[in-house]
């Protein structure tokens, strides 16, 4: 993880020093800098990290076309438990992003324009080991698109452009995102809960453009122990995020109905998958948000923030109050 790797950051605190932050410098403030960070404390200047040797990647992009959501969610429970019964290399290997997502069609048919997808990379580099692993849920579902490449990493991330083709905000129209931090397995009662979301919006009299509900595969390096962090989800399944999209021209109803659909989404899986949140989809209307991003370190959290900005000088709608 990112902040298993930073080694060391430059901050600048609301009296206006310049702090050197690592394990012997102000090691309470590079603690919080590591998960609970974001603006909450100062203006980081600088980030040192460590950095490993990185052989090419195998990347992968699969995609099912699902009108009205039909198979959806056995395509979806297929792949979780892929991802979820992994252990070893694979585990550790494996970086996979899936989900389901609607979209406007050509022809203004939302219903036909369904699509479940899995994408990612292989650290391994091994393009047949790949193929075999994922043959676990396409030669029961053969994909619509089905695409195996080995690239070097930073031409992998590159395409994925940070978020992938599917569930990435797209930052060129108005949107609203949420999360769920799931510490609870995908069930396949939740699959088709998450499917009928997809397919709720798809009929609604306002949808908007888009909407995506997509999965972030979370173990191996993530739920090895690694350094203490702030970061607070650890042993979870994987990140989810609700993101529903609308255009700049649209009517208030369209906005109010986006951001309806997402509420409901997030109301509805957290009680399926669990009450954690991820502080990188903030969501203003997340109830409890506090231990939601940040468990049981919300505490001391403060407790840092007391010492270092006492007046709250860095603040917004969600961030880390003094005590």
């Amino acid at each position: 993880m990112g902040v298993d790797s930073l080694v060391g950051t430059k901050i600048v605190t609301a009296d206006g020093k310049l702090l050197n932050c690592n394990k012997s410098e102000n090691s309470d403030l590079f603690w919080a800098c590591r998960g609970g960070g974001g603006g909450n404390f100062g203006v980081n200047t600088e980030f040192t990290f460590k950095v490993n040797p990185v052989e090419p990647v195998v990347l992968y992009r699969l995609e099912w076309k699902s009108p009205k959501g039909e198979g959806a969610s056995a395509i979806l429970q297929d792949i979780f438990s892929l991802i979820s019964d992994s252990e070893g290399d694979l585990k550790r290997n494996l970086s996979a992003q899936f989900g389901i997502r609607a979209s406007v069609g050509d022809d203004g048919n939302r219903s036909a324009n369904i699509v479940v997808y899995m994408e990612g990379w292989s650290y391994d580099g091994d393009e047949v080991k790949l193929a075999e692993i994922l043959n676990r849920v396409t030669q029961k579902n053969p994909p619509l698109k089905k695409k195996i490449e080995k690239k070097i990493l930073t031409a992998a991330a590159e395409e994925f452009g940070g978020g992938g083709e599917h569930g990435g905000p797209n930052l060129t129209i108005p949107y609203r995102t949420t999360s769920v931090v799931a510490t609870e397995p995908m069930r396949p009662d939740t699959s088709a809960a998450v499917v009928n979301h997809i397919t709720d919006w798809a009929r609604g009299k306002s949808p908007g453009e888009a909407a995506a509900i997509s999965f972030f595969a979370m173990g191996g390096k993530d739920q090895e122990p690694g350094e203490d962090t702030a970061f607070a989800h650890r042993n979870a399944y994987f990140t989810l995020s609700g993101t529903a999209y609308w255009s700049i021209t649209d009517t208030e109803d369209v906005k109010n109905y986006s951001q309806s659909w997402v509420d409901a989404v997030r109301d509805s899986l957290s009680l399926r998958l669990g009450k954690g949140a991820f502080v990188n989809f903030p969501d203003p209307n997340l109830k409890g948000w506090e231990k939601s991003y940040y468990g049981e370190g919300y505490d001391r959290l403060r407790e840092i923030k007391n010492r270092y900005d006492p007046s709250n000088f860095f603040r917004y709608e969600q961030s880390i109050k003094p005590m």
